[in-house]
């Protein structure tokens, strides 16, 4: 059973959660009321979040785009369940490969499902 038992992987992993969280917020108060344009906002949370944006460009992306987050906060609860070896990193590298694959492979072309 492959785990992570690492504080430092946890503390991380709680440190994209924050982060993520924190940016939607700042996203509604300045982004999505007009009071800024994308340019400003950019400027202002790459002055507030260089770190971030740097290390999770993707993900921080997302957020910008609105594209759906749910399967990264999916991720991350998931990953906690690992670091906290309630959970095999294999089996749940697995479950979201399929859980993707069903959701973004269309049904025509193949599905994840072992039905």
């Amino acid at each position: 059973m492959a785990t992570w038992n690492n504080d430092d992987k946890i503390k991380e992993l709680k440190m994209v959660k924050e982060c993520v969280s924190l940016i939607l917020k700042q996203k509604e108060i300045h982004l999505t009321s007009g009071q800024m344009n994308e340019l400003e906002f950019t400027m202002k949370m790459e002055s507030i979040f260089p770190s971030f944006i740097k290390n999770y460009s993707a993900i921080y992306k997302m957020i910008v785009r609105n594209n759906d987050i749910n399967i990264l906060y999916k991720m991350l609860d998931e990953l906690f369940s690992v670091c906290n070896g309630k959970k095999d990193f294999d089996e749940v590298r697995n479950k979201m490969g399929d859980d993707l694959a069903n959701k973004y492979i269309p049904k025509h072309l193949g599905s994840a499902n072992k039905n």
